[in-house]
């Protein structure tokens, strides 16, 4: 390289460029591939360990510990399919990470209320298939909350309030959002939020809980896509299991003491819920129409919602024309459906565009995916 060239990039490297790479659908089905597959050999070789572990020192321990583990091994994929595509991690595309608070409020009322809405369906339907189970195999899997002994109290708490509303609320969204649902975007918005929200019931392998996985992973999806912002994801899902638990506490508790009561409170939930449910349902009706309003500038916000407008330039040059021509454009001024003609500056050296996908690839992959996805829910039932 000449020593003017060397000098050239040494300089570009010090600007603050923007990442404008992203995955295309097929690198999103290997990745949830990769991630079905490779969890379900994580858990055939600790389930010996952690079953050893649950007779020793409790039900609690082995939760943490198995927590711990797959959501490292999720977040693992993700990053290493964004290394492998010089994606950046929560931020290729035109969705980023940022850090606004505001925005929450409906978000939070959508996936607060859907839960308070579906509860004792979902809870029916979980207990109706627990009895299935057990019919059919002798056991089911919400026989082990019952053996949970004040010993484990510690361990639950850490469980259910820390690291089960935390760590999959960075791991899961970083996979499913960052990573599934943006790829999934080369084949339109509806197909890639319908798409990775079955993909993501489909990953969590519980048979009882695959409709308000769905659900959950749908609603994120669009909240995410709407808003532009991942963070509205990770509020949304550690809200989502963190008053999961806190339900099931209070559900229980008024149980015990009353179920004349505990009718009530179910009922007035599904109110509050539904309420809760409309507000939001308005209010991403009235920001959708918004948004797609030409005659309204994007530099305007629309009550919660804030665009992020930010001008960060990127790095672009012809693949078939001199290094010199370089060019910096806003982000949201890039053409990137132009895979061939493009190389973009990023952590010291060029890259390519990732590619348009093979719909037929596209296709296998994606069946082979759902196949051992399947395959999974219906062991875990047979265990």
């Amino acid at each position: 390289m000449k020593q003017f060239e060397r000098a050239e990039l040494k300089s570009l490297s010090t600007l603050k460029l923007n990442n404008p790479n992203k995955f295309n659908a097929i690198n999103s089905v290997f990745a949830f591939l990769v991630a079905i597959v490779g969890f379900e050999i994580i858990t055939s070789f600790i389930s010996p360990f952690l079953k050893a572990l649950t007779s020793g020192l409790g039900i609690g321990v082995a939760l943490c510990l198995s927590t711990i583990i797959s959501q490292a091994f999720i977040f693992l994929v993700a990053f290493a399919f964004c290394k492998l595509k010089n994606v950046s991690l929560f931020g290729g595309g035109e969705i980023n990470l940022r850090f606004n608070f505001a925005p929450c409020i409906p978000a939070l009322l959508l996936s607060v209320g859907t839960m308070l809405l579906i509860s004792p369906s979902h809870n029916y339907f979980a207990e109706r298939i627990a009895e299935v189970q057990k019919a059919l195999v002798g056991v089911s899997s919400l026989d082990s909350l019952s053996n949970i002994k004040i010993t484990d109290a510690i361990f639950v708490l850490l469980y259910a309030f820390i690291l089960a509303p935390i760590l999959p609320a960075i791991a899961e969204e970083a996979l499913f959002r960052g990573v599934v649902m943006s790829g999934l975007r080369e084949f339109g918005s509806f197909f890639a939020i319908m798409l990775s929200g079955a993909l993501f019931a489909l990953m969590h392998g519980n048979y009882a809980q695959l409709i308000l996985q769905f659900i959950l992973g749908f609603e994120i999806a669009f909240v995410v896509l709407i808003n532009e912002n991942y963070f509205m994801g990770m509020i949304m899902h550690f809200a989502n299991n963190l008053f999961a638990v806190l339900f099931g506490i209070i559900n229980s508790l008024i149980l015990e003491l009353s179920p004349l009561l505990w009718n009530l409170v179910e009922g007035l939930s599904v109110m509050i819920g539904l309420i809760m449910v409309c507000i939001a349902v308005c209010y991403y009706y009235r920001l959708t129409v918004f948004k797609n309003d030409k005659s309204n500038s994007r530099a305007k916000s629309f009550a919660f919602y804030r665009p992020d407008v930010s001008p960060r330039p990127c790095c672009l040059v012809g693949a078939n024309e001199s290094r010199g021509n370089r060019f910096f454009v806003d982000r949201r001024v890039v053409l990137l459906n132009d895979n061939s003609n493009f190389l973009f500056f990023a952590g010291r050296k060029f890259h390519k565009f990732t590619k348009r996908s093979n719909k037929a690839v596209f296709a296998i992959v994606l069946s082979i995916s759902i196949v051992f996805a399947v395959v999974g829910i219906l062991l875990n039932f047979f265990k």
